[in-house]
Formats: structure tokens, sequence, C-alpha cells
């Protein structure tokens, strides 16, 4: 399946948060 892009933009704002770097998934 494909996750929402919804998701995707949390799990981006998720990692950033951790990583306090510009993490970017395609």
């Amino acid at each position: 399946g494909h996750p929402d892009e919804k998701d995707i933009a949390a799990a981006i704002e998720f990692y950033n948060g951790l990583t306090e770097q510009p993490v970017f998934f395609k």
C-alpha cells in the first residue's frame, strides 16, 4: 500500500524534530 500524504508529512515533521535536520521522503 501507499502511505497517505498527511502521514508522510507527519513522519517528516516527526523525524525533523528528532534529528533537527531536514529529512525528506519521496
